[in-house]
């Protein structure tokens, strides 16, 4: 009889670590958002692959394995399933699954062109990045993030979305100290540019 053999490579130290960064549990977002992940494995992370409800939206090939999730325009508003699920170069795979609330619809009237802040709050306390800054805007051409930490001079951007339509979520990176920081959206329609300023504490 040949010898019986022993797989030592599809065994469960050799599985990957993964945990969702971006967005956080139970964080609103809108119908195209930004998720990243911390991950690792023994053998290496080959590629990480994204779920809402189960349903494959994208894979990530290349570190650091984070992703754009568009969602369709058919997608209904409220709490959703988003899964993450890292593989090696075998196949050894490890998921984290977090609820992310889907609120791309007219909760609060936009139809002027106004804009409202939706999360973080006024004076919250952020503690893990990168977190999604989600506020609701609608009739602007664009729409850009930028921050500042209290006392400096310089304001350094976050990120840009052309032509919101409703709920819209921009990725914020640690910006590397802690401290009281003012996050400005500047938002242009047509020859007009308005401005709205947002405070929060990173810890």
């Amino acid at each position: 009889m040949p010898p019986s053999g022993y797989d030592d490579l599809h065994v469960p130290s050799n599985k990957p670590q993964i945990s969702i960064n971006s967005p956080q549990n139970n964080s609103s977002v809108g119908y195209s958002f930004s998720a990243s992940v911390k991950t690792s494995a023994p053998r290496g992370v080959s590629r990480v692959e994204y779920f809402i409800d189960g349903n494959l939206i994208t894979t990530a090939n290349y570190s650091p394995f984070s992703a754009t999730i568009n969602l369709s325009s058919g997608a209904s508003n409220g709490f959703h399933t988003l899964k993450a699920v890292s593989y090696d170069d075998i196949d050894n795979s490890n998921e984290h699954e977090i609820n992310i609330n889907v609120t791309s619809s007219g909760i609060t009237n936009t139809s002027s062109g106004s804009f409202v802040w939706i999360s973080p709050k006024e004076n919250s306390i952020i503690s893990s990045f990168p977190i999604n800054i989600t506020f609701n805007a609608e009739n602007a051409d664009s729409i850009s993030l930028w921050h500042t930490k209290k006392g400096k001079a310089n304001y350094y951007k976050i990120g840009e979305i052309t032509n919101p339509n409703g709920y819209s979520s921009l990725s914020w990176e640690n910006p590397g100290e802690a401290g009281t920081y003012t996050i400005k959206a500047i938002i242009k329609k047509l020859n007009n540019t308005t401005e709205e300023d947002l405070e929060v504490e990173v810890k």
